[in-house]
This record gives structure tokens, sequence and C-alpha cells, in this order.
């Protein structure tokens, strides 16, 4: 099963992907990382529990909650960094800062101490075949808005193929 596919609208990862806006980029990424805490926490929030626990509306408190369920730290870790980014970038003004982007590629590249297999950021790329087809974009050397791109895209996948690992196939 490729949850990613499943779980997320490829469409608004492509628009992510494809625009040259920073903020758009941001904004893309963040939604798509709500929908996967979105789906682990009513993954977790069985009958019996839902008359007491409601999915909250803030991303923080979501990945508050999905820490309380056991989500792995790297992934909180990162996602807790993806949020300051887009709420600097929302309510600050904040530029997508080299700093802030190097922060947020630490605690994706922590997913090894739970995977294993998981290859660092220095080692992936991406390329975009609608808008410059066979252009190769290396991680670290392409920018910010690339290395944001990256990272937070390599973070969804990993989480939403921890998840479904998680789940029985009837969950999922």
């Amino acid at each position: 099963m490729d949850v990613v596919a499943d779980w997320f609208d490829t469409e608004k990862l492509i628009d992510a992907a494809e625009t040259e806006d920073e903020i758009g980029v941001v904004l893309r990424m963040h939604l798509a990382l709500e929908k996967i805490l979105n789906h682990f926490l009513r993954s977790r929030i069985t009958g019996d529990l839902a008359p007491y626990i409601k999915v909250p509306g803030y991303t923080a408190q979501k990945i508050a909650l999905a820490a309380a369920f056991g989500m792995p730290i790297p992934f909180l870790a990162a996602a807790h960094e993806v949020n300051r980014i887009r709420n600097g970038m929302a309510h600050d003004g904040d530029a997508l800062a080299r700093d802030k982007v190097a922060q947020l590629a630490r605690q994706v590249d922590s997913i090894h101490s739970i995977n294993s297999s998981f290859h660092p950021l220095a080692k992936r790329y991406v390329e975009f075949s609608q808008t410059k087809p066979g252009k190769i974009f290396t991680f670290g050397t392409s920018g910010e808005r690339i290395d944001f791109l990256i990272a937070t895209f390599v973070l969804l996948t990993e989480m939403a193929q921890w998840l479904a690992s998680q789940s029985s196939p009837a969950a999922v």
C-alpha cells in the first residue's frame, strides 16, 4: 500500500513542491503534516475515549497529544520544528531562514534512531518533473525552500509508513 498516495492529497504535495513561493511551500507541507497527525490521533481515540478526548484544533496541541499516545520522539521533534517555522512565517512575517531549516533537518535526520534503514537528508534530492524535468535539486545545495520541502516530505513519508505499520489493515 502506498500510504502517501492514500492519505495525502498528492496534488497539494505537487503544488507545494513546484511553487517558488516559500510561504506556499511551508503552508502546504504544514497542512499535510496536520493531516497525518489527525489520522494518528483518530486511530488512537477509540470509542471509549471519544467522549473525553477530541482532536485539538492547534498543531502544537496535536503534537502534544500525539506524544501522549506514543508517537516516536523524532517525529514529534520534527513536527514541532515545522510548526515553529510555519507560525513564524504566518504570525511574525519571518523568512524561511537557514538556521531554522538546519534545525528541522537535524530533527528529521534523528529518525535514524527509530528506523535503521533511514537515509540522511544529505543523500536526498528532488526533481520537478513538470516544471524542471531532468534537473536534480540536492538537499543542502539548492536553498532553504528546497531543503524545507525535502525535509518535510521525508518526515511525512516516514511518519505515514510508521503509522501504517502500527495500524491493523482494517484501520488503515
